[in-house]
């Protein structure tokens, strides 16, 4: 039997998996991790029932038994069993710094522990946005995410393309807002295409304003999930936060200001260059959509899959595709969207 202990490194693993000693039994030889950790971060590490390692064990194709703050693995691999090492460690880095754990992370340590560097991992850790005057910190769930959050700190457009659920608008809205508090920038504006998509306009009550409320309602659900309604409010009266259609772009030149443009899909070529040419000096202009979900009448007119095209490989311009595999907000939006997309709907 291997048994492998863990000591403390500092500057490195918050508990480090780093002495192996060799034990001989009579039926088969296995090796044995002790986690030194609290237990509240034990079951994080684990997951409910056991459910991280439950798929560790389908990915590494090895046996996994938790006895206590014993993890044993069913391996003869002194390289398996190494790498094994190295996952539970990055793992317990991650639940430690208060970070969740699903599988796209788990996915993203082995990838890591099988290329011999920590270049993804540390590209996840490093990424978070911090809302001021909020105790919420926005993390990437996937790799992906990661690289969107990276792009939107270094290039001035950044067009993010994918499917719903993938985190697109979130992180877009929460990006701008901070940058927004940390008076980084004078203005966010939040900008849609005003496409009916089985409805009409004209047929809801009230004056254009009160047609298009609930429209824009998804953008203030977002903005809601960051700060108390209170400040929003405020900063919309103070003209810091604009939420207006697309349309309504024409002709303005932003200074010192972040566009979002959501449901970029449904905006025609010229819109979409018309929405980047009015980024001014000191302004930053972020793009999503899901050319999957167009409503427009030609969907070949979409600006999105044209911007798509023609701007890829400009410098300064980061195109981000995110898939099914960066779906976080709900597991079951995956398997909704692989259904239709093999139906043909």
């Amino acid at each position: 039997m291997y048994r492998i202990s863990c000591e403390t490194l500092a500057n490195n693993y918050s508990n480090a998996i780093i002495e192996i000693t060799k034990e001989h039994t009579s039926d088969q030889d296995s090796a044995t991790i002790v986690l030194l950790t609290e237990e509240h971060l034990l079951q994080q590490l684990c997951g409910v029932n056991d459910s991280h390692i439950r798929y560790m064990e389908q990915v590494l194709h090895t046996r996994l038994v938790v006895r206590g703050n014993c993890l044993y693995i069913d391996s003869q691999q002194p390289r398996l069993r190494q790498q094994l090492q190295h996952i539970m460690a990055m793992l317990e880095k991650y639940v430690t710094n208060g970070r969740p754990i699903d599988e796209k992370i788990i996915d993203a340590i082995i990838a890591d522990t099988q290329h011999g560097n920590n270049h993804l991992m540390n590209l996840l850790q490093e990424q978070q946005i911090d809302i001021k005057g909020s105790k919420r910190r926005i993390l990437p769930r996937t790799v992906n995410q990661a690289h969107y959050m990276s792009a939107m700190r270094t290039n001035p457009v950044v067009i993010a393309i994918g499917p719903a659920g993938t985190g697109k608008t979130y992180l877009a809205v929460s990006y701008a807002l901070a940058r927004l508090l940390r008076r980084e920038i004078a203005r966010l504006v939040i900008v849609r295409p005003v496409v009916e998509a089985g409805e009409h306009l004209g047929f809801l009550p009230g004056d254009m304003e009160q047609k298009l409320n609930p429209y824009m309602q998804p953008i203030y659900d977002v903005l809601e999930r960051l700060l108390p309604l209170k400040e929003i409010e405020n900063l919309h009266a103070q003209k810091a936060i604009e939420i207006i259609p697309l349309a309504y772009m024409r002709g303005r030149s932003l200074v010192n200001s972040c566009v979002v443009l959501d449901e970029a899909q449904n905006s025609t070529v010229r819109q979409m260059m018309m929405l980047l040419t009015r980024i001014g000096e000191g302004s930053q202009a972020i793009v999503t959509g899901d050319i999957t979900q167009i409503d427009l009448p030609q969907p070949s007119e979409s600006g999105l899959i044209r911007a798509q095209r023609v701007l890829d490989n400009i410098n300064q311009i980061a195109i981000i595709n995110l898939d099914s595999g960066d779906i976080v907000r709900n597991p079951l939006l995956c398997r909704i969207i692989k259904a239709f997309n093999n139906s043909g709907s």
